[in-house]
């Protein structure tokens, strides 16, 4: 239905988080490696992509299988 906003039910926008988090750490370790300032915001870019993707999904395939849980066999 057009129009109708969904929310997803998380506690917490682990992936946001995550991702910050990849970011700082990338752009703190190039600083110390004393690496270009293009380089450094490159490569932050990708960590903080790469790692919110793989947080967001694995916190999504993580809600999924706490609401189906394994069918019991006879």
């Amino acid at each position: 239905m057009f129009g109708v906003q969904t929310r997803r039910k998380t506690a917490a926008p682990w992936g946001s988080v995550a991702a910050l988090l990849a970011a700082c750490f990338a752009t703190v370790a190039g600083l110390v490696r004393g690496i270009d300032p293009e380089v450094i915001l490159w490569r932050a870019v990708v960590a903080a992509t790469l790692v919110g993707a793989l947080t967001a999904f694995a916190s999504v395939l993580a809600q999924w299988v706490s609401q189906h849980p394994p069918e019991k066999s006879k």
